[in-house]
């Protein structure tokens, strides 16, 4: 299964801390954040990891190497930074013709990520990692519309809440999402919930809960995560 990762970011939230290295490459107890993610990936068997680097991309590449636990890393450069479809762009190739997983180099899914990753290998369709959280953080994430059991809309940082469903920064895409992403005309950034819509008004998307995800990529998260290490290791 290849699992791509983006990590091109430039990691304003995350300032003064990414003022000397990319959030990627941020340590917490003993490892790095991505080190972290990629490690409940390679539990999973068949493991080929596609990493999207931007900003600060050498130093990522050179703490990484070129395999992680037996898993292979292959790399591609998101040159200009603009938005997560773009980025996810950039390893088209890497992906040939298989269905693939998309996850950020800042999000950890709190729950079975093998058990989550064999159903949507399973359901082998569009797939939206999603989790039910409080009012306050709906506003801050990607609100996600369901209908008959289907995904119809996601709405980025919505004024108002419409669901407390949102993405949890994990996906499952077939090859033609690439398709999809040539035939969108963007000014600006392009994300992947603009993606997902277009998507979504052609074909069935499923919605797969989990319990919940942390977004390392805030000091919030950040802080979160550290308490969640401490109370594994107690």
């Amino acid at each position: 299964m290849k699992v791509v990762i983006l990590a091109a970011g430039l990691g304003t939230r995350l300032r003064p801390l990414t003022n000397t290295k990319p959030k990627a490459l941020i340590e917490i107890s003993g490892k790095t954040i991505i080190e972290h993610i990629m490690n409940e990936f390679a539990d999973s068997d068949n493991i080929e990891f596609g990493i999207v680097v931007g900003h600060r991309a050498d130093a990522i590449k050179d703490a990484l190497g070129k395999e992680f636990r037996e898993n292979s890393i292959e790399y591609f450069n998101q040159d200009k930074i603009n938005g997560t479809a773009n980025a996810l762009y950039c390893a088209k190739d890497f992906v040939d013709n298989d269905s693939f997983i998309v996850t950020f180099a800042d999000t950890l899914i709190i729950d079975n990520l093998s058990t989550v990753i064999n159903t949507m290998k399973e359901k082998n369709r569009t797939c939206v990692v999603v989790s039910e959280v409080e009012e306050s953080r709906a506003l801050r994430s990607g609100v996600v519309e369901i209908n008959d059991g289907k995904i119809v809309n996601i709405m980025e940082k919505p004024e108002n809440v419409i669901s407390n469903v949102v993405c949890s920064g994990l996906y499952y895409f077939k090859h033609s999402i690439f398709e999809t992403i040539e035939q969108m005309e963007f000014d600006g950034e392009m994300g992947i919930p603009d993606v997902i819509n277009r998507i979504a008004k052609n074909e069935v998307i499923e919605p797969i809960s989990v319990k919940d995800f942390v977004d390392i990529g805030t000091f919030e998260g950040l802080n979160q995560f550290k308490n969640i290490l401490k109370m594994k290791n107690d």
